[in-house]
């Protein structure tokens, strides 16, 4: 799974340029190492907003895949917390699928710095494409 996921994330022309790596993937779990770099930061050597959540869409949309694997899904929510600065790398970016239903899929997410201080937290919900 560990494979496929990181073969996906190169496939996107906008992720393939953030470096993620792959450190799990399982039923309903995913965990990314992502290098803090400078085209993730803003004035003020911070982790940019929109960098941020893209980390916690690609983490949520990755555990999604894990259960409906071969089924396209979109993002329909995406709710973030910031809760301090990003401003030490690596990250370490989780996410767990919390409810499967018929065509919705919830995902929680996390986004940690190098000291292990949680960043930013969000909640998230996948349509798939066809019955899963």
């Amino acid at each position: 799974m560990i494979d496929e996921i990181s073969q996906i994330l190169k496939m996107d022309n906008y992720l393939a340029n953030m470096q993620i790596e792959v450190v799990e993937a399982h039923q309903g779990h995913v965990e990314f190492r992502v290098p803090l770099m400078k085209n993730m930061m803003r004035i003020g050597d911070i982790a940019n907003g929109g960098a941020t959540m893209t980390l916690l869409d690609a983490a949520g949309g990755m555990a999604v895949f894990t259960l409906v694997e071969g089924s396209n899904q979109v993002t329909v929510n995406l709710n973030t917390n910031f809760i301090r600065k990003i401003d030490k790398g690596p990250l370490k970016v989780t996410a767990d699928v919390v409810r499967k239903g018929r065509n919705i899929v919830f995902a929680r997410m996390e986004i940690t710095d190098s000291e292990g201080k949680l960043c930013a937290d969000a909640t998230g919900s996948w349509y798939i494409f066809g019955h899963v």
